[in-house]
């Protein structure tokens, strides 16, 4: 089985990768980790990012989204659990609402943000990692998103590009695209889903496009 991405990338063997990943990575206690899919930014959803971290956030950031919190929450309670990246229609005001106040708490970035997010939502929110994904297909994606804000904005295209992926804007863009991608290979991934669900892993077409991608980046990086 395969999958073509709209920068022209085509990625073959999807199985093998999602079964690698299981193979090698620990980032499969993060998919069996129970989350609930309600409003609050519970113990267990922040915990995920052990599975994740080498350094997770100082003390201190902590504490600040231990204030934030009901904000978050209030936020995140504007997107029902049950929309998914492929409905047509999509809360897309509410999730940059989400990202920003997140964002807003020093320590979490674009991809710890989305981390936790994707725990809550995982049907509609992709983890969206910097280095090994976003850079190596999403990249442009980010460039033109700068550029529009830019027109749009006062602020320094140079100041844009070193906060881009802590702008709520550039991280709904990301999703946005990454929607395009899996509607463009949902037989595919729903192929593959159903499979994975009889052998009692159960995860959403947002995870395993993201598996896909980061086990074939890790290839490519080789």
């Amino acid at each position: 089985m395969r999958i073509c991405l709209t920068n022209g990338c085509e990625i073959e063997n999807c199985e093998e990768l999602v079964s690698e990943f299981y193979e090698k990575d620990a980032h499969g206690l993060y998919d069996r980790l129970e989350v609930p899919h309600n409003n609050e930014l519970d113990l267990v959803s922040l915990a995920s990012l052990a599975f994740f971290e080498r350094q997770n956030p100082e003390l201190a950031h902590w504490r600040t989204l231990e204030k934030m919190k009901p904000i978050i929450e209030e936020k995140l309670g504007a997107i029902p659990p049950s929309v998914s990246i492929t409905d047509s229609e999509i809360p897309w005001n509410e999730l940059t609402d989400l990202f920003g106040k997140f964002l807003a708490v020093d320590g979490f970035a674009c991809a710890r943000v989305s981390k936790i997010l994707h725990k809550k939502r995982p049907h509609l929110i992709p983890i969206l990692d910097r280095a090994r994904v976003i850079n190596a297909y999403y990249k442009p994606i980010v460039e033109q998103t700068i550029e529009e804000m830019h027109s749009k904005t006062d602020l320094p295209l140079a100041f844009l590009k070193q906060y881009a992926l802590n702008l709520p804007i550039v991280m709904t863009a990301l999703v946005k695209a990454i929607r395009t991608d899996i509607l463009a290979n949902r037989s595919v991934l729903e192929q593959i889903q159903g499979r994975l669900t009889k052998e009692g892993v159960l995860l959403s077409l947002v995870r395993i496009f993201d598996i896909i991608l980061w086990e074939y980046a890790g290839r490519e990086a080789k």
